[in-house]
């Protein structure tokens, strides 16, 4: 299996996005986005420019139903 790359919280999204997210709401600094095919929900943190932890990102995409050849793909495109 690829290593997960190390991913901001903007790269994350725009991954998201390009999979079919949409942004649902904001709460504080944590962003909702919604797959409205899949009803796959997910909770980012907004920690600025910081790096996302390895372990984080893993639990997002768990969540979001996606794997990391696909993140990894989605990233590239």
């Amino acid at each position: 299996m690829p290593e997960l790359p190390k991913v901001k919280f903007r790269e994350l999204t725009r991954a998201l996005e390009k999979a079919g997210f949409t942004h649902d709401r904001t709460k504080g600094s944590h962003f909702y986005y919604l797959n409205p095919k899949t009803k796959a929900k997910v909770s980012i943190p907004n920690h600025g420019s910081k790096t996302l932890g390895t372990g984080l990102t893993k639990g997002i995409l768990k969540d979001a139903k996606i794997t990391i050849p696909e993140f990894i793909d989605l990233l590239k495109s």
